[in-house]
């Protein structure tokens, strides 16, 4: 079975926190989730597949926009978060979203069904992209059309590296996470490097492949204190990564230089830090 690791994770602690802080994490992401519907320009009545949908947020937001006549299905592999998506789209009455637990990879997503595939940030994962993304492209109808964002490289996601860097100060043993010899493995970063993301889609069959660097401001853990900031960054995998077996007077040392220095980029509205990503689109 394909994804066996991302399918623990995400069935696991992972995706527990992501249902635990659902509502944080969604106003951190919101500039993303902006630019791709932007970017995709879901219309009345067309049909949307969008991967690695977790809580549902984007899709909850194609299904407004196709409308009565049209539909959004969301696909993830994590069942605690697909159950939270159906939640949402219950209790806001949105008939037109439905959501599936399974791997874009390998799952039967219709033949020539869809109008567009659409993702924030749920395309880094797969064991094999290729496959994957040739299965999307099944799913779409001659002349549907692709649009995705993925995170570009480490050291231009500012929203990462301030903490890192703090936290590395008393954590010396600590490898960052990002591309490094494997950095072809699923991960945050596997579509770093925008000349792969055209290599491995133009393989999988899409044609008009475009990719486009975008940066934003984000509020990181979805406003509040710089404290609530540095919560919301503890229960993050990453951080969890990173402070396991710690001893508690050096994860106590390590997260008040992380609030240290988020301090520096406090506002109004909660902590700041810019990020970058790809957005990538094709057609079929």
């Amino acid at each position: 079975m394909t994804n066996d690791d991302q399918r623990a994770a995400w069935n696991g602690a992972s995706g527990a926190n992501w249902v635990d802080q659902q509502e944080r994490y969604d106003r951190t992401l919101e500039p993303w989730a902006v630019l791709l519907a932007d970017t995709a320009a879901v219309t009345l009545g067309e049909c949307v597949l969008d991967i690695g949908c977790g809580c549902g947020a984007t899709t909850l937001d194609a299904a407004r926009r196709t409308g009565a006549a049209g539909a959004a299905l969301g696909v993830d592999l994590s069942a605690p978060m697909i159950a939270v998506a159906r939640r949402r789209a219950e209790a806001e009455g949105l008939v037109g979203a439905s959501f599936r637990v399974g791997d874009a990879q390998t799952a039967d997503l219709g033949v020539e069904e869809h109008d567009v595939v659409v993702s924030r940030f749920g395309v880094m994962f797969f064991d094999d992209p290729v496959a994957a993304f040739a299965n999307l492209r099944k799913a779409v109808r001659p002349g549907g059309r692709l649009a995705f964002a993925v995170w570009a490289a480490l050291p231009d996601q500012e929203w990462i590296t301030v903490a890192m860097a703090a936290a590395l100060a008393h954590l010396p043993r600590a490898e960052p996470a990002g591309p490094t010899a494997a950095e072809d493995a699923p991960g945050l970063f596997s579509l770093a490097r925008p000349e792969r993301t055209i290599d491995l889609l133009t393989r999988a069959g899409w044609d008009d492949v475009a990719v486009d660097r975008q940066e934003r401001q984000v509020l990181f853990g979805g406003g509040g204190t710089v404290d609530d900031a540095v919560a919301f960054l503890a229960k993050t995998g990453p951080a969890r990564a990173l402070l396991d077996g710690v001893d508690e007077a050096t994860v106590a040392r390590t997260l008040d230089a992380v609030r240290e220095a988020f301090a520096a980029y406090d506002t109004p509205d909660g902590v700041v830090l810019g990020g970058t990503a790809w957005m990538v689109t094709a057609r079929r």
